[in-house]
């Protein structure tokens, strides 16, 4: 119950800040200057029949498009979303009005993190209603649609996850927002290191702890098991250590 008032409190913070509004504009800036042109794209190569069945599947050569596009933008909107958490708690020493008020270390970190997951995923349906505005014109299979943005919502999880812990571990909101952005391409890249490693369990190890690697799988239409564990198990470690890093301020 205390994380509901936590949460409400950070959701309307969200929503009475211009920085909530800034980069919903941006996103949806940059993603209708590149979904509208990739569109029309495919629309000429469908037209064409000796491209038939080779270049017209909608989802690789549209909804992938917007998809990377959503992917990378993320990456940095996220962190910003996430900056001002703890940091800014910390630079006006608000925090310690919130760590003597009786309301766990618990409850204050799901409260933050579940806030800014909620305005995350608003952004995210945001980018869903782009190539769902193509189901008035024409028909393509939803599910692995479906599938891409299920995985986009558990990456974004992660990344907030990410987002709250790097903000908990400085005053800065700048340093916050950079901490975040290092962190996230840190468990992103992970699986680029699999070609450098030689033993095979240690590189079959480190490819399941890609990012890449697990939300590839969502794009192309399959929900693995392995997927859901990765991204739950991620974002509960990074809330967690979140946790001990709120828990250790209410002891100095």
């Amino acid at each position: 119950m205390k994380s509901f008032l936590i949460f409400k409190k950070e959701l309307k913070a969200y929503f009475s800040s211009p920085l909530f509004y800034v980069l919903a504009f941006v996103l949806s800036l940059f993603l209708s200057a590149r979904f509208l042109p990739s569109v029309y794209k495919f629309a000429e190569a469908a037209s064409l029949p000796e491209s038939l069945g080779s270049t017209t599947n909608i989802h690789l050569n549209v909804f992938m498009v917007h998809l990377n596009l959503v992917y990378l933008l993320m990456l940095f909107l996220t962190p910003l979303l996430t900056m001002k958490l703890f940091s800014e708690e910390k630079k006006e020493r608000t925090i310690d009005l919130l760590l003597t008020a009786p309301v766990t270390s618990t409850e204050i970190v799901i409260g933050k993190f579940m806030a800014v997951w909620a305005v995350v995923t608003l952004l995210l349906l945001l980018a869903l209603l782009y190539p769902l505005s193509l189901g008035l014109i024409t028909t393509f299979d939803y599910a692995p649609l479906w599938s891409s943005y299920i995985g986009m919502f558990l990456m974004l999880g992660v990344n907030c996850s990410i987002g709250v812990f790097a903000s908990s571990l400085t005053a800065s909101s700048l340093i916050a927002a950079f901490l975040g952005i290092l962190m996230i391409l840190a468990v992103m890249l992970m699986g680029s290191l699999t070609g450098s490693i030689v033993h095979p369990f240690w590189s079959a190890l480190v490819e399941q702890l890609s990012m890449v690697m697990h939300i590839r799988d969502f794009f192309d239409g399959t929900l693995e098991s392995s997927g859901f564990v990765f991204f739950i198990t991620t974002l509960c470690l990074f809330c967690f250590l979140t946790q001990r890093v709120v828990e250790s301020s209410r002891w100095r």
